[in-house]
This record gives C-alpha cells, sequence and structure tokens, in this order.
C-alpha cells in the first residue's frame, strides 16, 4: 500500500509539557502556522515574554535568519499565560499578534512530509 501524502510542518514524535513553552510572534512578513520552525526575534512582549517569527528559507537574506531555531509552533494561544489554545485558527496571521506553544526542547525528535 502506498503512504499517504499528506504535507504538515514539522511535528514532535513524542513530547512532554516541559517541553512546550508559550512566545510572543509579531511577525509583520509571515503568517505563523503550527508546524513552522521559529527563532528568537531579540526582544520580547511588555510582559517580558520572548518574541520569535518564523524562520525564512535559504535564500532569504534578512539578518535574523542567522538567529538559531528556538523551536517548533504546536499550538496558537489566545492568552500570554498559554492556558487557553486557539482551536478556530492553525496560525497567526502576517502582521498580527499573539502567543504560541513552541516545542523548544533541542532533544525532541520531529517527523515532516
Amino acid at each position: 500500500m502506498a503512504n499517504v501524502d499528506s504535507p504538515f510542518g514539522l511535528r514532535p514524535v513524542r513530547f512532554d509539557a516541559e517541553d512546550v513553552n508559550i512566545y510572543y510572534v509579531n511577525d509583520s512578513t509571515n503568517a505563523v502556522f503550527i508546524g513552522d520552525p521559529v527563532f528568537a526575534a531579540g526582544t520580547a512582549d511588555s510582559n517580558g515574554i520572548e518574541e520569535v517569527n518564523r524562520a525564512g528559507t535559504v535564500d532569504d537574506t534578512t539578518p535574523s535568519n542567522n538567529s538559531p531555531i528556538v523551536g517548533v509552533v504546536v499550538g496558537i494561544a489566545s492568552d500570554k499565560a498559554g492556558t487557553q489554545l486557539r482551536d478556530d485558527t492553525l496560525y497567526l496571521a502576517a502582521g498580527s499578534t499573539g502567543y504560541a506553544l513552541v516545542c523548544d526542547n533541542p532533544d525532541v525528535l520531529f517527523e515532516i512530509q
């Protein structure tokens, strides 16, 4: 039987709650989807929550892409505490602000298609 062609971003194979942290997203250029890798933007929101942006492509020449990847978005939160997940959307639109749950443990194994 052939494999099902069902594309998705990076998806953790196995992880625990302590492998996920809340980050602030304020990406004016890119929409940020569940499964997207993100990098540290070097700033934080007014509550001190670190800001991340979606990692760009190899040919993207913006200086911020020299930053190492922090982790992968596994959820979109509706509050800064990360206690309320947004089930109504799988992404934050470009130019919008919000909070993302990011799996940032470097030892987590991911799959991708």
